[in-house]
């Protein structure tokens, strides 16, 4: 009990290096014990790219769970096994919808989580697409629903950030829609999400080889922590130096 506790605890706090120390621990653990935590340590290999052991750990996920479900169809997508997906989301969407409590809130309003479990499964399907095709204005199509619908969806970091990892992590979807997210505040977990969402994202940033796309998030981010002085600095010299929409 303490063990998954803890894990539960390093997973709630995204601490996912530390997380993963203790995968040889769960490895130790007898099969129904790996099935209590293996969705902790499922998500820590996915935040982590250890594609390999995200295999391995997805065999003792419980079946009945919409988060086990997307990294399953995540890794799914990461070995380019396209026609699996649609059974796996299919069995999702049953799940959830055998669980009407899990739809209405005390108002009957649908739960935000619910929505945002729905928003993550129709996005896979979406990348599913986008990754099978080479068909370049099929892609544009799909890019430019995922852009409208960030401007009409809740304008809170870190419920979209599960979303844009999926598109980053998968298919290294890298659009300038990014900008917009990271121009989104964190309703909940405070300022610093946007720093450690950009090293996540982009774990090769590098100042002088990195996009403008992307060196204009870092900028963002580094506002949000209030390091003021390199952001300022970082977009003064990007203003000297950007053409286009970026400049909007």
């Amino acid at each position: 009990k303490d063990f998954s506790g803890m894990i539960e605890s390093l997973s709630f706090l995204a601490k996912w290096p530390r997380l993963m120390e203790y995968i040889d621990d769960f490895n130790k653990l007898e099969i129904q014990n790996k099935r209590i935590v293996a969705s902790f340590f499922a998500e820590a290999a996915l935040n982590l790219g250890k594609w390999d052991q995200l295999s391995e750990i997805l065999k003792y996920t419980p079946e009945d769970n919409w988060i086990c479900s997307v990294l399953l169809a995540l890794n799914t997508l990461h070995n380019k096994e396209f026609d699996k997906i649609d059974e796996i989301i299919k069995k999702a969407f049953s799940f959830m919808a055998s669980k009407p409590a899990t739809f209405n809130a005390d108002n009957q309003q649908i739960h935000q989580q619910t929505m945002l479990a729905c928003q993550e499964l129709i996005e896979v399907c979406e990348i599913r697409d986008w990754l099978s095709t080479s068909n370049q204005k099929v892609r544009d199509c799909i890019e430019e629903v995922w852009h409208q619908r960030l401007k009409m969806e809740t304008r809170d970091f870190n419920l979209w950030f599960s979303i844009f990892s999926n598109r980053v992590r998968v298919a290294s979807i890298r659009d300038d829609s990014l900008i917009q997210f990271f121009l989104l505040r964190s309703v909940n977990l405070g300022q610093q999400i946007h720093l450690n969402a950009f090293n996540i994202l982009f774990p090769d940033y590098d100042n002088e080889t990195s996009s403008d796309a992307q060196k204009l998030c870092h900028a963002i981010a580094l506002w949000n922590v209030e390091l003021r002085t390199e952001a300022v600095e970082q977009v003064r010299f990007l203003t000297s130096v950007l053409t286009g929409d970026l400049l909007m």
